[in-house]
């Protein structure tokens, strides 16, 4: 499961396949590869401006009027078959004589003339100064079209001259486009959600190794107390809901898991079952340790389950029940023990629990800035065993740092 990072070298090498989980209306262009770059957009609120000037070193430095927000991996339109035999004349510079056009997305940035931005090509890179800009109504939405003009090739000075009149720094990520999350977000927070990527990754992977059984589609645990496989519905209906294993829609390894159909499922999982609180976050009810279902009975699955399609009769269902005992008076299991529980779910407790159970605690109790600072400061390996409890534990782990990227990179509004 790779992380976001690599989203670059996935569009360049699957723009098409890309473009059609976008809304269709932007698929006029998204089907073409569009070229990233440096993007030095103006900061009005900390610029003098003064459009038109030509010489750098009045454009930059310590006495530059202007100052810029550097947007990078910026993606840009129409510009890929630029032709780079351009005259590098070293004693006058570029003079603005080589111009094109590009087409930019809508909802990003709103660019402007006097805006520069850096592209990489067969090695070199190239410096542009936006000439002009103008809206391009694509099927009633505004892209823009900017005009532009080359100003540098190669030119480690002119970078560093930039790069001095930067004053904030956001990261594209391109993979948001079309969804709600942002499609432009700080330096910050992009190097933040990247480190908590690589857990969820490798949390992930270690997770569907452990569990995932590839022929029925569906996640399976030994019952500690007898021979069966048991098969949660609860759980595979809480990774679905939440995306769990299928948050990278442009990736071919995304799983939704085997949903065995009862009358009643859907029901239950909200009102009745610890991962619909989950989901809902619902800390009160899972505090209420009378009324949260803390055990399981063990059911046959359906006749017409993938399961008995196979002929396999080892898997069984699970019943969440608040009682302790069954409607024939044996003893039940857990789902999860008590030192595991009330470490997960009670702000006041003396029992402080693994990394699992604080990423999840800190997430119940209102406190998802707190999850960067655990995984951060976590030097441990992520290893769990393959038991029922830790079934339902990791994907709530993984939830809370779904809800912690989503908070650190933010909405689209």
């Amino acid at each position: 499961m790779g992380h976001f990072i690599d989203d670059k070298t996935l569009v360049n090498s699957n723009a098409a396949a890309f473009a059609k989980r976008v809304e269709s209306q932007y698929s006029i262009f998204l089907e073409k590869t569009p070229t990233f770059c440096n993007y030095f957009h103006i900061n009005v609120n900390q610029s003098t401006l003064d459009t038109g000037l030509e010489n750098v070193e009045h454009i930059t430095g310590k006495n530059a009027a202007t100052k810029y927000n550097l947007i990078k991996d910026l993606p840009i339109y129409g510009i890929e078959q630029i032709v780079l035999d351009l005259n590098d004349d070293e004693e006058h510079g570029f003079d603005g004589v080589y111009d094109a056009e590009g087409i930019m997305l809508p909802n990003t940035i709103i660019p402007s003339p006097d805006d520069y931005f850096m592209i990489t090509s067969v090695g070199k890179h190239f410096f542009f100064r936006v000439t002009e800009v103008a809206y391009d109504t694509i099927k009633s939405k505004n892209f823009y079209r900017i005009n532009f003009s080359i100003k540098a090739a190669d030119d480690e000075t002119y970078y560093e001259q930039f790069m001095n009149d930067v004053k904030e720094k956001y990261r594209c990520v391109f993979r948001n486009f079309g969804t709600e999350d942002k499609f432009i977000i700080t330096e910050d927070a992009f190097m933040a959600i990247e480190a908590v990527e690589k857990v969820y990754s490798k949390v992930a992977e270690r997770y569907l190794d452990l569990f995932y059984n590839e022929k029925y589609n569906a996640l399976l645990v030994h019952d500690p107390n007898s021979s069966k496989m048991l098969y949660d519905v609860y759980v595979h209906l809480f990774c679905n809901r939440n995306a769990i294993f299928d948050r990278k829609r442009e990736e071919l390894f995304n799983i939704r898991l085997y949903i065995e159909k009862r009358d009643y499922v859907e029901k239950r999982y909200k009102y009745q079952s610890l991962d619909g609180a989950m989901e809902n976050l619902d800390v009160k009810w899972l505090e209420n340790l009378s009324d949260a279902p803390r055990y399981y009975a063990t059911i046959p699955t359906f006749s017409d389950s993938i399961f008995k399609y196979h002929g396999d009769y080892t898997v069984y269902g699970i019943e969440a029940l608040c009682t302790d005992k069954s409607i024939y008076g044996t003893q039940l299991t857990k789902i999860i023990s008590d030192e595991l529980y009330n470490a997960m779910v009670l702000k006041d407790t003396e029992i402080e629990g693994n990394i699992y159970t604080k990423v999840i605690r800190a997430m119940l109790h209102g406190e998802i800035s707190f999850i960067g600072n655990l995984v951060s400061k976590y030097d441990g390996r992520y290893n769990f065993p393959n038991t029922y409890e830790y079934l339902h534990i990791i994907p709530f782990f993984l939830y809370g740092l779904i809800q912690y990227m989503k908070y650190v990179g933010g909405k689209d509004e």
